[in-house]
């Protein structure tokens, strides 16, 4: 059989376009808090950690502990990184910061956080909003008032249509204060050794007379007394990054010599500077505490060291730690509290909690009843504790291991689970990647308590670091799951979409029967997919847009009212397995409770 060759020329073939989404994401979060660099207050979308450090750098440095010296930087990079680290893929970042502070030449200062407190993460008209007002207050804000403006901190957020999670990790720290740039100032140093002669030497021969010779009378040389070169008197200003500035009182035609040591005896003192001129500016300094003292010089006589001063040169330009026996919980309460009212006043939204480091497990269970919210508040918002140990930041396996809360991992678990498998399956029982070891550890008798409070704890098993509980904080057991809630978000986003296309047909029955078909068939794909209970469509789910709903009076107001009714489908908690002695034989049955 011969083959026919085709003519050549170009042949257009029509393809169909990709299916869009049938359901809209809930995969991506926002992440607020604080940033070496970038633009302030506006939501950046990103998509990979080097995108993150291109825009807002790798770290930022804070503070020190106050007793180990250990560096204290924003959580905000850690976080994102352990968000794509754990599956993760799309977020937007919005960098906060504070006032500037020009007298704190610090990255504190800069960031205007000399003193921390809720004031960066909140936007100043809505700190005080209720779920009922907040929305408006925020609209009134962006669009109606004189001087429109964007939204600040976490409110930014609201106008992030597609994101779904939001997380503060920054919140969590305990604060800082600037510690002081002097210490102690240390003994005084011992005179300076001078032979016998030494006052003598102002006489017209320079020379000094040899040993045992006497002085004075029988044609020897005779010489007057010189008056004693009087020591100076030192002083230091405040380091400011290492930088600060050595100060004395000087004298026409001296010479100075200043010497600086590490010990306060100055055992290891050496010359740093020496010259006529009383002030002398040091630059870079490394972290720790230095000594100095300073002598004149007067021709060949010298005075005595001056009183000595000490400088402790701090990282972070000075800024410590407030120690956890200090700490004050009223920031993060403020910042948790209206972040959850914010994402209930949306309505789609979660907020990612996590509590400081130091929080054991009693301060674990007390936090959640700090929180001024309702039942039904609170069931936007879920708790995860304690931190999370791994090796953070470019080197890989070679990087130092740190403590990070957990808001970055846990936000990327959420996302990859609604990737694969539906933002209704319950983000639990997920191993976590990157955790090596867990701080503060959690005795396993308060894991029930810790439960029962609404806390999802992070274990470790021997399948890895996982958390067995996805509960939001809500005592109400019909939305406390956190699926629940994600759930009910996803239909009330998916019912957005769909209802979209409906805003300007006639509203009249066939309309209405319209909306009903279009809510059934987005819910029915829901269903298939496992996100209600029942064993039927109708025990699932109900579409509801009849006269019942849809009176004349709402007709007449250009509503129309569709009610969804649906049953979500809940986790399995327990599976029990039962062994059953039957006659010679055993019989093993499974019941899932």
């Amino acid at each position: 059989m011969s083959l026919v060759r085709p003519l050549p020329g170009i042949r257009f073939e029509a393809a169909a376009p990709p299916a869009g989404d049938v359901l809209p994401r809930m995969d991506i979060p926002a992440f607020v808090g604080f940033a070496a660099s970038g633009p302030l207050n506006e939501p950046v979308a990103v998509e990979d950690p080097v995108q993150f450090e291109t825009i807002f750098g790798v770290n930022l440095p804070l503070a020190r502990e106050r007793d180990t010296g250990a560096s204290i930087e924003a959580y905000l990079a850690p976080a994102v990184r352990a968000f794509f680290r754990n599956g993760g893929r799309r977020c937007w970042i919005i960098r906060v910061a504070g006032e500037a502070d020009p007298g704190a030449d610090t990255e504190i200062g800069r960031n205007g956080l000399a003193t921390f407190d809720e004031k960066p993460f909140l936007d100043p008209d809505l700190a005080g909003a209720t779920v009922r007002d907040l929305l408006d207050r925020a609209d009134f804000i962006r669009y109606q008032s004189l001087q429109p403006r964007p939204l600040r901190g976490i409110h930014a957020a609201l106008g992030l249509d597609e994101v779904t999670l939001v997380a503060v990790p920054d919140a969590v720290h305990r604060g800082w204060y600037q510690q002081s740039g002097s210490i102690a100032s240390p003994l005084a140093s011992s005179p300076l050794s001078h032979p016998e002669w030494w006052r003598w030497l102002d006489c017209e021969d320079p020379k000094p007379p040899a040993p045992g010779t006497p002085l004075g009378g029988g044609g020897f040389i005779d010489c007057d007394v010189a008056d004693p070169v009087a020591a100076p008197l030192l002083a230091a200003t405040p380091p400011k990054g290492g930088t600060y500035d050595l100060s004395w009182n000087s004298e026409p035609g001296a010479t100075y010599v200043l010497q600086e040591a590490t010990r306060p005896d100055f055992s290891d003192a050496a010359d740093v500077a020496s010259g006529a001129i009383g002030k002398v500016t040091l630059h870079a300094r490394a972290a720790g505490d230095l000594f100095y003292r300073v002598r004149r010089l007067q021709g060949a006589r010298t005075s005595d060291w001056s009183n000595g001063v000490g400088v402790h040169v701090a990282a972070a330009a000075g800024w410590t730690s407030i120690p956890a026996g200090d700490y004050n919980a009223a920031t993060l309460v403020a910042v948790h509290q209206a972040l959850v009212t914010m994402c209930a006043a949306r309505g789609d939204l979660v907020a990612v909690l996590s509590l400081p480091s130091h929080y054991d497990e009693r301060q674990a269970i007390a936090h959640p009843a700090q929180l001024d919210l309702d039942s039904r508040t609170r069931s936007y918002g879920a708790l995860w504790h304690p931190w999370l140990v791994v090796r953070d930041g470019r080197d890989g396996d070679a990087a130092p291991l740190k403590a990070t809360p957990p808001d970055g991992a846990t936000a990327g678990v959420i996302a990859a689970r609604a990737l694969s498998r539906g933002a209704w399956i319950a983000p639990a029982n997920e191993p976590l990647t990157g955790p090596v070891a867990l701080t503060p550890p959690l005795s396993a008798a308060f894991w029930q308590p810790l439960q029962d409070a609404a806390v999802n704890v992070i274990r470790q098993e021997p399948w890895g670091f996982v958390c067995l509980d996805a509960d939001t904080l809500s005592p109400d057991g019909e939305v406390r799951p956190l699926n629940v809630r994600r759930l009910i978000a996803l239909v009330r986003r998916a019912a957005l979409r769909v209802g979209e296309a409906y805003v300007f047909e006639p509203n009249g029955g066939a309309a209405q029967r319209a909306v009903r078909r279009a809510f059934e068939s987005m819910l029915e794909t829901l269903y298939i997919r496992g996100a209600f209970a029942g064993r039927t469509e109708q025990t699932a789910f109900q579409v509801v847009t009849d006269e019942s709903l849809n009176t004349p009076s709402s007709i007449d107001a250009g509503r129309l009212i569709a009610e969804i009714r649906i049953a979500p489908s809940r986790p399995l908690s327990f599976l029990t397995i039962r062994l059953l002695q039957a006659g010679g034989g055993t019989v093993v049955q499974e019941a899932g409770r």
